[in-house]
């Protein structure tokens, strides 16, 4: 809409000013030139100051209209995997793998992207679960100093909710490519719960109470700021392509980093079709306590502006 009142503004002026200069033209000596601030001085002062020449127009198509609101629901699919090492969780004196100790699968998740102007929100939840058998644990899995595995399967679950409030910042903003630069705040709290035959154990790993149905849970939660770099280029009028890291490093406590690449399709001036492939990653180091984790995979979601 913006694009269409500046083509007919331009329009209407420029038929105002070739009415008048012909009426000037006209009025003057026929060998005499006729310059053309000469013509613009006979422009009526109605529309002086609000006519202005048009955009000069690239590739931009419908993103040159750049509403201030849009949603985007995704499927992600990510590749998941974590591990964790604690004074009271371990699997054979190592780390207990999601994957490899747990038996989790590559569970879908869900995605949510809220953005206003500068300022975005996304939401992923990532819900996963396994289920192995005695002789598969060989009595080498202990969790918060419960030892599992002496007979029977045992069972867990894991809930993983990632939120991040980004604000965006143009560095360079060219007719067909751009570069931003981002900070924010990113939530993560994760959820796990183990259940199934065992007995407690001391800190050398001795039994000391008898077997039994046992369950046990562990969460975690952290805020962490980030700062990112990202880029765009219009590959066609209805197609854009985009990249972007943020992130923090820890030191000697880890780092934290989420990277995205992708391709935007707006085929209408409200809808949009994205395509991608995105990747987080968490390391944490505190004391003897080790976590790991890491979501890789693609994505493919739509959005609407409005």
């Amino acid at each position: 809409m913006m694009l269409k009142k500046i083509l007919a503004t331009a329009i209407t002026a420029v038929s105002i000013m070739g009415v008048s200069g012909f009426a000037y033209a006209a009025s003057t000596d026929e060998n005499e030139v006729t310059d053309s601030k000469q013509v613009a001085n006979h422009v009526p002062l109605s529309y002086e100051n609000k006519t202005k020449a048009p955009t000069k127009f690239g590739v931009k198509g419908m993103f040159d209209k750049n509403l201030p609101m849009s949603v985007q629901a995704r499927f992600y699919a990510p590749h998941f995997d974590a591990k964790v090492h604690t004074d009271k969780t371990s699997f054979n004196g190592g780390d207990v793998g999601f994957k490899d100790t747990l038996g989790f699968g590559n569970d879908n998740a869900p995605e949510f992207i809220f953005q206003y102007n500068r300022f975005k929100l996304d939401y992923i939840h990532v819900h996963g679960a396994g289920d192995v058998d005695a002789n598969t644990l060989g009595r080498g899995l202990i969790v918060d100093n419960i030892r599992y595995g002496v007979n029977g399967n045992v069972h867990s679950q894991s809930d993983f909710h990632y939120l991040k409030l980004d604000i965006t910042n143009p560095i360079v903003t060219e007719e067909n490519y751009g570069v931003d630069w981002m900070y924010g705040l990113t939530g993560m709290y994760w959820q796990g719960k183990v259940n199934g035959q065992g007995y407690a154990v001391d800190d050398n790993g001795n039994q000391i109470s008898a077997t039994q149905y046992e369950e046990r849970s562990e969460k975690f939660g952290v805020p962490v700021p980030t700062l990112g770099i990202g880029g765009y280029a219009y590959i066609m009028p209805e197609l854009k392509a985009y990249a972007q890291i943020e992130g923090l490093p820890l030191g000697g406590y880890g780092h934290f980093y989420d990277i995205e690449a992708g391709l935007h399709y707006k085929p209408i001036e409200n809808f949009g079709i994205n395509v991608g492939y995105r990747r987080i990653e968490v390391k944490a180091h505190r004391h003897n306590d080790d976590a790991k984790l890491r979501l890789s995979g693609p994505f493919a979601g739509i959005s609407y502006d409005f």
